[in-house]
């Protein structure tokens, strides 16, 4: 005969026990973590890295401010738009346009080391100091590259553009010459307070060759007889 009474005793130890074990594997679970939470704190300082400007757009336009250009002459004023984006255009701290000789238009040119009067003019914008021409200047030879006007942006703007009219230099570069395959190409680069770059630029422009035609003269061929004309016609 079953022993009622034993096999509710045995049961209820087994649920207890199973009870026990239920409660040592949730605390197991549920409280480590909130004890890794309250034993202590961190803290820190995060940064926002300052993004670098982005230069947008670059376009060359004729004196009309309007009329997109296609080519460049020492006899004409054009304007230069420089579209950047950052996020402020108040931190923006300079803005080097470079405008340059490409002997080969297929391929990327490369701005040469320094300016020249001939095949390289630079043209900086600094904060405060607006539009400054930096070409090499050859004693007493009306070479210069020259800006005339300019406008910028608002500094409460995020993107905008900086623009400046100019005239070539007249010693430039002609392109075009003897079927050549040459360009002037035009390098950007600007600068915020934080150091950060941003590069950009424009390419395939031509360049009006100012130079009056030469007169080819035929070679008189050198004899006594040719001196003792001279002489004659001198004395």
């Amino acid at each position: 005969m079953v022993n009622i009474r034993g096999v509710r005793n045995h049961l209820k130890w087994v649920i207890l026990w199973i009870a026990g074990l239920t409660g040592i594997v949730t605390s197991c679970l549920f409280s480590t973590p909130v004890f890794a939470a309250t034993a202590g704190s961190v803290t820190g300082t995060f940064t926002v890295i300052n993004p670098a400007p982005e230069v947008v757009a670059v376009r060359l336009f004729q004196a009309d401010h309007q009329t997109p250009a296609v080519g460049m002459s020492a006899n004409d004023f054009f304007w230069m738009d420089i579209e950047i984006k950052d996020s402020s255009l108040a931190d923006i701290k300079s803005i080097r346009t470079v405008l340059f000789y490409n002997s080969d238009s297929t391929g990327k040119g490369t701005p040469p080391a320094s300016d020249n009067a001939t095949t390289c003019a630079v043209i900086d914008w600094s904060k405060g100091n607006n539009w400054n021409t930096l070409p090499s200047v050859a004693a007493g030879m009306d070479n210069t590259w020259s800006v005339s006007e300019y406008t910028t942006p608002s500094d409460t703007l995020s993107q905008g553009k900086w623009s400046f009219k100019f005239q070539p230099g007249k010693l430039a570069q002609p392109t075009g010459l003897a079927g050549k395959n040459d360009s002037w190409d035009i390098a950007v680069q600007a600068e915020d307070s934080g150091h950060g770059l941003g590069t950009g630029g424009a390419a395939g422009y031509s360049m009006a060759d100012l130079q009056p035609a030469r007169t080819v003269k035929s070679h008189v061929p050198f004899s006594f007889a040719n001196i003792v004309r001279f002489f004659s016609n001198v004395f």
